[in-house]
């Protein structure tokens, strides 16, 4: 018995499966050639994560676990030099309650001229500080830029001047003033005066050569 066959039905097409053929394997090579990519990236990137975490995060936790400690010192009893020991929260209570030990061990208010008492006074100098410093540089910054965005003779000099300062690291910049506001530093020798930059007026006189560990050095009034 012969099956009916309609001669106007048209031929079934193949649906192309996912992953077959040629498109397909083109896509699993991409896949397999992401993942290498990203392999390869976390492996780049590692490195980098190990050297960030010493040089920033262990400092970070090692300051903390100091502010939980005792200052070193000389035993009262004994005369020898102790280290300080577990101290809890009460380093955050001197600073920032201003709470001090007095004479006879009880707490009291830190009295005025000690450093208990300055803490907040400095941490206002410091807020003020950074807030005037960003908003002065964050105008030069942008004048800088719109002077170097133009076309001007002498431009790689004036970017040169400007990046080459920039580029320093702080604690270079900060060593270099050290050395030009010092007692004999630059500054005095080139106005031929004696002052003391970095000290208040009651600190200001003439260092004195003393022999320290075994070689002249010079002893700044504290």
């Amino acid at each position: 018995m012969s099956a009916n066959v309609d001669p106007q039905a048209k031929p079934e097409t193949a649906v192309p499966r996912p992953g077959g053929g040629r498109g397909g394997s083109k896509e699993v090579g991409m896949d397999r050639k992401e993942k290498t990519q990203g392999r390869l990236a976390a492996l780049l990137i590692v490195p980098t994560l190990v050297v960030l975490a010493v040089v920033i995060l262990y400092p970070v936790v090692n300051a903390i676990i100091m502010s939980l400690e005792h200052d070193e010192g000389l035993d009262p009893v004994t005369g020898t030099f102790v280290a300080g020991g577990f101290a809890g929260l009460a380093n955050y209570t001197h600073w920032l309650f201003q709470q001090c030990t007095g004479p006879g061990g009880e707490t009291v208010s830190c009295p005025p001229g000690t450093l208990g008492a300055q803490f907040w006074s400095s941490t206002g100098v410091t807020f003020f500080f950074t807030v005037v410093t960003v908003f002065f540089e964050t105008i030069l910054g942008f004048w800088m830029a719109v002077i170097m965005a133009r076309a001007f003779k002498g431009r790689s000099v004036l970017r040169a001047a400007v990046l080459v300062p920039w580029a320093i690291p702080t604690a270079v910049t900060a060593k270099l003033w050290f050395f030009i506001f010092a007692f004999d530093g630059i500054a005095n020798t080139l106005f031929n005066t004696s002052i003391l930059w970095t000290g208040s007026e009651g600190r200001r006189a003439p260092p004195s050569s003393l022999p320290m560990y075994g070689k002249p050095r010079r002893s700044w009034p504290c």
